[in-house]
Parts: C-alpha cells; sequence; structure tokens
C-alpha cells in the first residue's frame, strides 16, 4: 500500500513499537494475529492520511506563489532537512529515539511519554534535550 518498501519497514518498526509500548495488554488478546494486523493497518492508513494531507498542503503552497523558484527551493529543503533529521533520529539509541517519536511525531507531553515507558519525566527530559543537542550540533555540521 505504501509503495515503498522503507516506508513499510518503517511501518513495521512502529507496529513492533506500539506492541512493546502496550505489552501489558497482550495477555487479554483474544486474536494476536488479528490484533496484529488491525495495528498495521491503521499505521498505513495514518502514514497515508499524513502523506495526502501534506502532498495537499505543498499544493497548496505552489498554488499560492505561481509555482516560484523560491517555494520549489524551499521544499526541497525542507525535504532534505526532514530526510536528514529522519536519518539521525534513526542512529540514536532506542530509547532516545522512542522519546523523541513519542514526542514530535505522536504529540505526546513528557509526563504522557513517561507513563508510558515506565520513566521520570526528568528522563524523558534529559533524553529529549540530548538528542535536539545532537541534532541541532550534527545539522549545523552539514550546512
Amino acid at each position: 500500500m505504501t509503495r515503498s518498501a522503507e516506508i513499510a519497514e518503517e511501518l513495521v518498526q512502529e507496529v513492533f513499537l506500539s506492541l512493546w509500548m502496550n505489552r501489558e495488554k497482550l495477555a487479554e488478546i483474544e486474536s494476536c494475529s488479528s490484533y496484529i494486523f488491525t495495528i498495521a493497518a491503521n499505521k498505513t492508513f495514518n502514514y497515508l492520511k499524513s502523506k495526502a494531507i501534506h502532498e495537499k498542503y505543498l499544493d497548496t503552497m505552489a498554488g499560492n506563489n505561481g509555482g516560484s523558484d523560491n517555494n520549489t527551493m524551499e521544499t526541497i529543503d525542507f525535504h532534505e532537512s526532514q530526510y536528514l533529521v529522519n536519518k539521525l533520529v534513526n542512529q540514536l539509541p532506542f530509547q532516545k529515539k522512542v522519546i523523541y517519536k513519542l514526542t514530535r511525531d505522536k504529540g505526546m507531553s513528557h509526563d504522557e511519554v513517561a507513563v508510558q515507558l515506565g520513566i521520570s519525566k526528568n528522563t524523558v527530559k534529559n533524553h529529549l534535550v540530548e538528542t535536539l543537542r545532537f541534532l541541532k550540533k550534527t545539522l549545523q555540521l552539514n550546512d
């Protein structure tokens, strides 16, 4: 459905992450295969919906500026930056990667992440600060 092996792999990782995050509920599940399929379907549909919204936004931006070269360069810069950030995040240690994705991609608060991962709010904050410092430093080196 994603037409990209790389995106499919990321979605599978998100499925396993979701299973791990909700591991205490697994004993209550009657059909594991249905449960995993539902998670995978939801992750895929959420990705496709997000992609459609993003493409609509880019189309709208292109329409507002008449498709100028400046807008094209901004779009290219945005995609390159997003690619670099995702690449760097995937290199992070597991816990830092999970914390970053939950706070940035899922929009969860530090408290929510702390409860979900069973760690302190300060640990979440410290990991996030270290991650953001690492990203900022590394991205500045790439300029």
